[in-house]
């Protein structure tokens, strides 16, 4: 049996294309992003899926129903799937942020769990709510297997918290982005089970290595 959630970042979307944090606002897919669902879904069928969790954000929703169309499964939501509200940052690009505010960003980058852009959210609350978002869809169907579509600073928040396991020694591997990686969960609650399983697509040329 395969593990019993399989997670994925949404496709590629109008403001991934220009490089702009979303965050907790949205923009649509491009045309090459929908078509990457598409080409994603075929990809998937290797495993069985029971059914398709996504966050409730229209580019995540829109990535899992053109996935769930192609292998047949039912879709539901949650917004604790959301992406990590970037305040006053959504919007902007990288380099606007290193530029007006420095020492702000010098902290975001430095592994501190309980940074928050300005009025935004700290990572340690978009670990808690995204595990508590799959710990229930657990409960609500036991001895399924869950596709998860989400977002990238979610997904490195249950990749890269501290509290991170894996079934076998040795050190978490860095997260690839464009790909599908899967979790467990056991009597300690959740777990990376296997990181970096499916390369779905290479990484587009403007993505930056924050949260989108």
């Amino acid at each position: 049996m395969p593990p019993r959630f399989g997670i994925l970042r949404h496709a590629r979307t109008v403001w991934n294309a220009s490089g702009r944090i979303q965050g907790q606002q949205d923009s649509p897919l491009t045309e090459d992003g929908r078509q990457d669902a598409e080409r994603w879904a075929r990809l998937l069928t290797r495993w069985k899926w029971d059914r398709l969790l996504a966050s409730d954000l229209g580019r995540a929703l829109e990535t899992g129903h053109r996935i769930a169309s192609i292998i047949d499964i039912p879709v539901d939501s949650d917004a604790r799937l959301r992406e990590m509200d970037w305040g006053i940052w959504t919007g902007l690009t990288m380099p606007e942020i290193r530029a007006h505010f420095p020492l702000i960003w010098e902290k975001a980058s430095s592994g501190d769990w309980s940074f928050s852009p300005p009025q935004g959210e700290r990572y340690l609350d978009v670990h808690r709510r995204a595990t508590a978002a799959l710990l229930d869809a657990a409960n609500r169907y036991p001895d399924q297997r869950i596709l998860v579509v989400c977002h990238e600073g979610t997904l490195k928040c249950l990749y890269y918290h501290p509290q991170s396991r894996r079934p076998s020694s040795g050190p978490i591997p860095p997260m690839q982005s464009g790909c599908l990686h899967f979790f467990d969960i056991d009597s300690q609650g959740l777990y990376l089970f296997r990181p970096n399983a499916l390369i779905l697509s290479e990484p587009a040329p403007m993505r930056s290595d924050t949260s989108r």
